[in-house]
């Protein structure tokens, strides 16, 4: 629409408010008013809307019974303000000119690609050089959340530093898209049923893994370690077998971690998104890492897409966010999953609990890994909640490995042989 066409549409629908809708709204926009009268409340909202005044909240006076007003009204006259103090701007993200107190000053400005956190002192994307504000009015005009991946236009302001100015996609898609999208906690929840098959990595952890805890999607599947066990590179693997299952993305969460760890697992996975944290930071930072991990992998799940989250050192969060963010494994009925794969250690001080509540367990051996086997998988202590998704010749091989073997030679066994030459050779007891 036409920038005078949008004046002109804000200028009637203010016509068309009560006196008191209008002070409502003046309020909410902290535009300052001198006057009782409706056409100069209105004229100092259009001052403000064109550039020519800033906000300045009225402090006299007594407070008002109701902070109600039109809320869209109020996004559109933002959005109306922003376009013109942003008058030109190339693509590049180079210098434009902006409309301020009735004049021209020259602004910064730069496109932009973050994602969305919000916290007690307000909203903001998370961009590769720092952090840019998002302004309340875009959560009116669309139907964001934390997790939401925007691009867009950022300005420099000189009070607040760089803000969100106009948003071009959320989450891949035009932002009108998302006023009817599905809320996550509302999806309905079934039982895993599409498998996610390891083997094809070829390496002995998903060999094991397939045969003797098999993963679908929608699982919450956690690998018990001792100290030491290696469980990091058995997530390493599953990671990198998981990346190339058609129809998902991977997201990594790497949390507490030793820096060339988190360096290996960034130069391994270069298109996959990695969250991470190192081991000298706050309990608070591992905790709001973990949760924009998560939240970004909901708005996923949310648009009928299959994510599976691997991630180590989630006990940094402490066990009841640990319960929380786990709970969130589902595999929706109305499309989509999240598949939550993570560590923990056998020492953690709610250990059997937080087992109680995974279906997939992948069972790492301190005997095994003192004797310096690895992968530490000990086959005989592992299972999964979808051994029936199995086929027939999986199951009959896995129960013939269990009695013969121990979980030594299973681990040598399986290090030796292609899974469908194990298969072929073990089936028939």
């Amino acid at each position: 629409m036409h920038t005078d066409e949008r004046l002109s549409e804000i200028t009637e629908r203010l016509e068309n408010l009560t006196i008191h809708e209008v002070r409502q709204l003046a309020r909410a926009l902290n535009v300052h008013f001198e006057s009782s009268r409706k056409p100069e409340i209105i004229e100092a909202v259009l001052s403000f809307a064109n550039g020519l005044s800033e906000p300045k909240p009225k402090v006299k006076g007594a407070p008002p019974k109701s902070d109600k007003h039109d809320e869209r009204l109020a996004a559109d006259i933002i959005s109306y303000r922003e376009s013109r103090l942003a008058v030109s701007f190339d693509e590049n993200g180079q210098n434009g000119m902006t409309v301020a107190d009735g004049g021209y000053k020259e602004q910064m400005k730069k496109t932009v690609v973050g994602l969305l956190f919000i916290t007690d002192g307000g909203s903001f994307l998370s961009v590769e050089s720092g952090t840019v504000g998002v302004a309340g009015s875009f959560f009116a005009r669309y139907n964001l959340k934390a997790g939401d991946e925007i691009s867009g236009t950022a300005i420099w302001r000189e009070e607040y530093g760089w803000q969100l100015l106009m948003i071009s996609e959320v989450n891949g898609n035009p932002p009108e898209t998302l006023a009817d999208r599905k809320d996550f906690y509302s999806l309905t929840r079934k039982y895993p049923e599409l498998r996610i098959k390891l083997a094809v990595n070829n390496t002995t952890a998903c060999k094991l893994i397939d045969m003797f805890a098999p993963l679908a999607l929608g699982q919450r599947a956690v690998i018990t370690s001792p100290s030491k066990g290696g469980k990091t590179a058995v997530l390493k693997d599953i990671a990198v077998a998981a990346s190339a299952f058609l129809d998902t993305e991977l997201v990594l969460l790497l949390l507490s971690g030793k820096p060339e760890e988190i360096s290996d697992f960034k130069n391994t996975f270069k298109n996959v998104k990695i969250f991470y944290t190192a081991f000298d930071k706050s309990d608070e930072e591992h905790r709001k890492t973990a949760n924009i991990a998560f939240e970004y992998s909901k708005r996923k799940t949310e648009s009928g897409k299959n994510v599976i989250i691997v991630a180590d050192g989630l006990y940094a969060v402490g066990a009841d966010e640990l319960k929380k963010l786990t709970c969130c494994a589902c595999n929706a009925e109305e499309g989509g999953s999240l598949t939550v794969i993570y560590s923990l250690s056998q020492s953690f001080y709610c250990f059997n609990e937080i087992i109680d509540s995974a279906n997939a367990v992948v069972s790492l051996s301190s005997d095994l890994a003192q004797s310096r086997v690895y992968p530490a998988i000990d086959a005989k202590r592992c299972y999964s909640g979808i051994e029936d998704k199995l086929t027939a010749d999986e199951k009959k091989a896995a129960n013939s490995i269990r009695a013969k073997l121990t979980a030594e030679q299973i681990i040598t066994l399986f290090k030796s042989a292609d899974y469908v030459d194990i298969i072929d050779n073990y089936k028939n007891g």
